[in-house]
């Protein structure tokens, strides 16, 4: 059970790496990569939550996005995925004395690092936890309290998206969440999890949800439909989307 009080903050998040790309600018991969701009009470935070497959187009769409590796203040590695961590060893090369939060599963292999290994919450910010690993891969999920509502941000929902939701809001004991992001690993064809996705956003009045790299591409227009009106439906979600909560 989460005991810490989290305070508030603003949160600008962009999707660097995904299997779609909504710009022509920056490369389509199968894999994820999100930046997270927190700027809390105290200072400009950047996170990077999973780094993609390849350092190549990790680095072409910060650098699209107006960034580069030595902006980037915490390495989150949630899931022992090359799709959302093959690129590390490289990226490590380039930016050694980064802060890594890693999953309990995943060998990293610089003992030397400022590592920290989850396997109990983690508070990175004021505002901003990392859960209690999730399932037999360790899946991490990262939460942040912006001004808007509650932000939760996964990986790759192995464990699946409603147990995934269910574990954040047990952990957390909260009873709204403003936006979900990441992989669903979801499929057109799971209709009873879309039926039940839809139950429970309404529940938790959840008004943003960005549908990522595991997500298929049908699923992907399913689950932006149900927030229809949201500007996130009418763009795509892919490379290059830009959210400010």
């Amino acid at each position: 059970m989460i005991i810490v009080k989290l305070s508030k903050c603003s949160l600008k998040l962009y999707v660097v790496v995904d299997r779609e790309s909504i710009r022509e600018d920056m490369i389509p991969v199968h894999g994820l990569s999100l930046l997270l701009e927190v700027q809390s009470v105290k200072a400009l935070f950047r996170i990077l939550f999973g780094v993609g497959p390849l350092s190549s187009v990790l680095i072409n769409n910060l650098s699209s996005l107006g960034y580069k590796l030595s902006d980037i203040d915490v390495i989150v590695l949630p899931i022992n995925s090359n799709a959302l961590i093959g690129s590390f060893h490289d990226i490590i090369r380039i930016i050694p004395n980064v802060t890594l939060v890693v999953s309990p599963s995943i060998n990293i292999g610089f003992p030397d690092m400022n590592v920290t290994r989850v396997h109990r919450t983690v508070q990175l910010l004021d505002c901003c936890l990392v859960l209690p690993p999730l399932g037999p891969r360790g899946e991490l999920v990262l939460a942040v309290n912006t001004y808007s509502g509650l932000v939760v941000v996964i990986p790759c929902s192995h464990v699946g998206l409603l147990r995934t939701i269910k574990h954040v809001i047990s952990q957390l004991k909260v009873k709204e969440i403003y936006g979900i992001v990441g992989g669903f690993h979801l499929s057109v064809f799971d209709v009873l999890t879309f039926n039940d996705l839809k139950s429970l956003s309404r529940k938790l009045n959840v008004e943003v949800i960005i549908p990522l790299y595991c997500t298929g591409f049908k699923a992907r227009d399913k689950v932006l439909k149900l927030l229809k009106g949201n500007y996130i439906h009418s763009l795509g979600a892919g490379c290059g989307l830009e959210y400010k909560f």
